[in-house]
């Protein structure tokens, strides 16, 4: 029975023991499960942290990307807006130069109708002087293969004598930017010689001559009524002009004839002086009438002028300084005034010294006594304008118009020969004459050269 206590105790405590162990381990198991249950938690709630982080993250990128995409969305819709705005006026414009550009292409047809059936010869040459376009009407006229036009040059156009003497000059004229028109006698391409009335029409860009425009009309009929005209004009001023002249030496010549008589009857009773005195008179009357014939000579005179180029400056000096003693005794003061000491012109000197010398003379005869000739050189583009004014007692309105004419004078002195001469040289050279008058203030002739480069 002791023993079976014992062992009964000891098995007792043993249960107790394992009892006790197993509550431990029980113990044990909850707190490792409670562990790994932290465990578990935390790192559950890291990674939901770190996901919403995230999402987060990708919520903001995207509420960005959505910001963004609405403002590209507002600057396309904007963009849109004014690309059709712009759309619009585009083709509204582009409507508006086509329209334009119908109108100038009809506009264009209609020139290129009148181009090709004009008469005139119509050529465009290039700064090289090639042809470039001829018209129509040229072009079947001299038989030109249209192919072959651009290879020919201005200058087989013409004669080469002719190109060289008549052509070239003003062409070279044209090259530099100026207009050109002349009128001569030659022959183009094929044709027989004419008179043609021909222009030169420089096209400039960035002040280079890219183009000349040429023009050519045939005026031979035209040069012919003028023949007509001027053999009519020339006879009725022959009639007039051989009454006047039978009127300017009548007077003379009587005067010789009465004194010779007188002389032939008396002289016995005259004395030395008194003969001296009345061959005075047949000097003075001869003298008069050699002058009359001299300037009947220059006005009816019909002689090549000499063209060459020379200083107008030093011309209108020399003129004033062969004037000088006639100014002086009438107390007349010459002003002179000019843009250059060089100033150059195409002309026959000596004729054109003629002219400067009879104007500067009906400027002296117009004033009294005391007065002002003012001289004035001044340039307007390729012209030369030449002025003499002076304030004489000027010219009535009612014969402006006549001081050109033969015989026409308001001088007891004069013929009225000299302001006839002065337009004939002025007409020679192409170039141009006026007068400006007022009575009791003086009178303005202004002389338009074109300039010599």
């Amino acid at each position: 029975i002791d023993n079976i206590k014992l062992r009964y105790e000891n098995e007792k405590k043993e249960k107790e023991i394992q009892y006790y162990k197993l509550q431990i381990y029980k113990q044990k198991l909850v707190k490792l499960r409670l562990y790994f249950a932290i465990i578990f938690i935390m790192t559950l709630s890291l990674f939901l942290f770190v996901h919403y982080q995230k999402i987060k993250n990708l919520n903001n990128n995207l509420s960005e990307q959505i910001r963004i995409n609405e403002k590209i969305r507002l600057q396309l819709s904007k963009a849109k807006t004014d690309l059709e705005k712009k759309v619009s006026e585009r083709t509204k414009e582009i409507l508006q130069k086509n329209e334009e550009l119908k109108r100038n292409l009809e506009i264009l047809k209609q020139y290129q109708f009148i181009v090709d059936n004009a008469k005139d010869l119509i050529i465009l040459i290039n700064s090289d002087l090639n042809v470039e376009v001829m018209n129509e009407p040229c072009i079947s006229k001299n038989k030109i293969d249209k192919t072959k036009l651009k290879e020919i040059r201005f200058k087989d156009i013409f004669p080469e004598k002719i190109y060289k003497i008549k052509i070239k000059p003003y062409l070279q004229k044209a090259l530099q930017g100026n207009e050109v028109h002349f009128q001569d006698k030659f022959s183009i391409l094929t044709a027989e010689e004419k008179y043609y009335d021909m222009a030169f029409y420089p096209y400039k860009r960035s002040d280079k001559v890219e183009k000349i425009v040429v023009l050519a009309r045939d005026i031979s009929q035209y040069k012919k009524v003028e023949e007509k005209l001027a053999r009519s004009e020339k006879l009725a001023a022959l009639g007039k002009m051989a009454a006047e002249l039978a009127h300017e030496i009548k007077n003379p010549i009587t005067i010789i004839k009465s004194t010779s008589q007188l002389l032939k009857k008396r002289y016995q009773t005259y004395d030395e002086a008194k003969i001296k005195k009345m061959l005075d008179i047949f000097v003075e009357t001869s003298l008069r009438i050699n002058d009359i014939v001299e300037q009947l000579r220059d006005f009816t005179k019909t002689e090549d002028l000499e063209m060459k180029r020379f200083n107008l400056v030093k011309l209108v000096n020399d003129v004033i300084l062969f004037t000088q003693e006639r100014c002086l005794s009438k107390n007349i003061t010459v002003d002179f005034s000019y843009y250059d000491e060089k100033i150059y012109i195409l002309g026959d000197e000596s004729q054109i010294n003629k002219v400067l010398l009879n104007l500067m003379l009906n400027s002296i005869n117009a004033i009294e006594k005391q007065g002002k000739i003012h001289i004035k050189l001044k340039k307007d583009a390729s012209k030369i304008i030449l002025q003499i004014i002076d304030n004489g007692k000027g010219i009535p309105k009612d014969l402006l118009n006549k001081i050109f004419d033969p015989f026409f004078t308001t001088n007891e002195k004069g013929m009225g020969l000299g302001l006839g001469i002065v337009y004939r040289i002025i007409n020679k050279h192409n170039a141009e004459i006026d007068v400006k008058s007022k009575v009791g203030q003086g009178t303005v002739f202004t002389i338009i050269f074109r300039e010599d480069r």
